[in-house]
């Protein structure tokens, strides 16, 4: 919902991307949609429905991480900051609020609804390479070099492209077309991160259509996967000389470098919210005294949003939420969740995923679809 920002980047007007130029009330549109759907889920469980075991652990899990922090934050950060953390702590909740509430119908629905919205991104995109100003500099042959789309920020058009493709590689069966826009999509982002994630989600493809190669999968992709890594690190630095020859090791460094100084947050953070896009935005609308930090990856994020403490818990989270994606009956779910773990981990050092809409509800929807009865999910229905 960044629609002033990507008009001023179309413009050439933006001067800064810590600053909001959208209207809170136009921004706060997701904040609804995504307030909607736990409303949704919640409802039930308060007019005296069946509280699923799961769920009741991993809201306990979630709550333990963020209260500490919580508390010891409100003492010394202001409300908004404060607001800011639990917005950004919300998609961490959101899957274990949603198990055994979506079959596949419902996942064909949003599916749809997901190839027309990038259908668009894909058009606006278009029409940057044309007539955007050169916030992001100029390509060998005098275009934008990096082209966000509907969004502002190329590495979160590249995640929300790769999200796309493994939504209609699971629940579409007319592809191909939507495959190579993606491609070309992701290309036009110059995103290091969707570059290299989309050669090994096409790696993937071609790997299960060879029948010795799926019967192999894990051996295959733990030999082939540093290769078309290195494949792209290697397009990355001499097709894209805009993105700067150091550009890899920059990048890189500097994120492991934000890492490494969030281990600074201590057992229990009081820095709640400090470290999240939304903190920073209001920071500077507001004008508050709040050290805020531009914490460029989720790792990160979570040690200065919660400590040692937080990160604790949340990896105990984690591990509940994604351990059916390694109990698949079948080779295909089972091969298509390892790169749906590959995806999340990849972008998750490179963008604080928590906060890039609508990618974090697509992530939240997938994990709670994870946890759908077999029935449900070996059900034909995908077109």
């Amino acid at each position: 919902m960044s629609v002033f920002e990507v008009l001023a980047l179309i413009q050439g007007t933006l001067a800064s991307q810590t600053s909001a130029l959208t209207p809170w009330y136009i921004k706060g549109i997701k904040d609804l949609c995504f307030l909607m759907i736990v409303v949704y889920a919640v409802t039930p469980l308060l007019l005296g429905g069946k509280i699923f075991r799961q769920t009741a652990i991993c809201a306990g899990f979630w709550l333990a991480g963020i209260i500490p922090s919580l508390l010891f934050s409100a003492t010394v950060l202001p409300f908004p900051v404060l607001a800011s953390g639990l917005r950004w702590a919300l998609p961490m909740l959101l899957p274990a609020l949603l198990f055994y509430k979506l079959d596949i119908s419902y996942m064909v629905r949003i599916t749809n609804a997901l190839i027309l919205l990038f259908l668009f991104h894909l058009l606006v995109q278009i029409y940057q390479l044309f007539f955007m100003g050169h916030w992001f500099g100029l390509n060998q042959w005098g275009f934008p070099s990096r082209l966000p789309g509907i969004f502002s920020i190329p590495n979160a058009a590249a995640f929300f492209n790769l999200s796309t493709l493994l939504f209609i590689d699971r629940f579409k069966s007319k592809k191909t077309f939507l495959f190579l826009a993606g491609l070309v999509s992701t290309f036009l982002t110059a995103s290091g991160t969707g570059i290299i994630t989309l050669l090994i989600f096409i790696l993937f493809i071609i790997a299960r259509r060879i029948d010795v190669v799926r019967k192999n999968m894990k051996l295959y992709m733990l030999l082939c996967v540093p290769f078309f890594m290195s494949l792209g690190l290697t397009y990355i630095n001499f097709f894209l000389p805009s993105r700067g020859s150091g550009y890899v090791a920059i990048s890189l460094g500097t994120r492991f470098s934000i890492f490494i100084d969030a281990f600074s947050s201590g057992i229990i953070s009081t820095h709640m919210g400090l470290a999240t896009n939304t903190g920073i935005l209001f920071s500077n609308f507001l004008q508050l005294d709040s050290k805020t930090m531009i914490a460029d990856n989720l790792y990160a994020s979570i040690l200065v949003n919660l400590g040692y403490w937080g990160l604790l818990f949340f990896g105990i989270l984690i591990f509940i939420y994604f351990k059916p994606c390694f109990r698949k009956k079948t080779k295909k779910e089972s091969n298509f969740y390892s790169f749906f773990l590959f995806l999340i981990a990849a972008f998750s050092f490179t963008t604080i995923t928590f906060e890039v809409f609508p990618t974090n509800l697509l992530i939240s929807i997938m994990i709670a679809f994870a946890h759908a009865p077999k029935h449900i999910h070996y059900q034909q229905g995908a077109s």
